[in-house]
């Protein structure tokens, strides 16, 4: 039950934040380009190739990944529950489960990537990642396992990290904007939560650059992190964080 109350409460979140993670991935994931991608140019392009229809593309692929990684993470949090494991370490492995659901859902979260970000790519591979069963079997044809798990450090590591984070936001700031401790509670956990996404963002760059990676056999972390600091230097590593405390905004706003 509880399973289910968590991934219908992502799955809010991701159907309000879509629009705005749908822009801020495709921004992200050529962060290694001499020419940074705009905004503008993103929402142009998903106009164009897929019409109104553009705001939610590949979402079924996004909601699949939600779903893998919100049932992995929580049934090894239940497991090692129900084996007395966690009993005085909870924080600790919430964060180790949240790490273990990251490694599962890396394949699932590769495809969502490179669906999302398709706009530039050819018909034949946009055809390779129309539906998300074909597109893990492409993988699997491409590389094997290697490939369809590639990436699978740097993004068990963002969900570990990020776990961590929010665990201890509301420890971060507060402040006592009115009398009413509800009111400084929710204002202050919203401006922390826009605070550590923003914190996070250089993590979500690397991310997407690494998962939309075609190469069968992609460059490490650190040359993804020296090209990014040779041609953008340090701003290249906050594409996006704009839409990324707007997402967390909204998402507290709104729920």
């Amino acid at each position: 039950q509880s399973i289910w109350y968590c991934f219908s409460m992502r799955y809010a979140a991701l159907v309000i934040n879509y629009p705005a993670e749908l822009i801020r991935i495709n921004m992200q994931a050529k962060a290694q380009r001499r020419q940074p991608v705009l905004m503008y140019d993103v929402i142009q392009k998903l106009k164009r190739r897929y019409g109104r229809a553009a705001i939610y593309h590949g979402f079924s692929s996004a909601t699949v990944q939600c779903l893998v990684q919100t049932v992995v993470t929580l049934t090894a949090f239940e497991v090692a529950h129900a084996m007395d494991v966690i009993h005085y370490h909870t924080h600790s492995a919430r964060v180790i489960c949240s790490f273990l659901g990251g490694i599962a859902s890396t394949p699932f979260a590769k495809v969502s990537i490179r669906k999302q970000t398709d706009i530039a790519n050819s018909g034949f591979e946009r055809l390779n990642y129309s539906y998300i069963w074909k597109a893990l079997q492409c993988m699997y044809w491409k590389g094997g396992m290697t490939y369809t798990f590639y990436g699978w450090k740097i993004y068990s590591t963002s969900c570990a990290i990020r776990t961590g984070a929010w665990i201890y936001n509301n420890n971060l700031f507060y402040y006592e904007f009115s009398n009413n401790v509800v009111l400084n509670t929710m204002i202050s956990t919203i401006l922390t939560g826009a605070l550590v996404s923003v914190i996070l963002t250089p993590l979500d760059v690397l991310v997407s650059v690494t998962l939309n990676s075609s190469a069968y056999k992609a460059p490490p972390i650190w040359t993804v992190c020296r090209r990014i600091l040779k041609r953008h230097g340090f701003p290249g590593f906050f594409v996006g964080w704009k839409l990324s405390a707007l997402s967390v905004l909204v998402s507290f706003i709104v729920l």
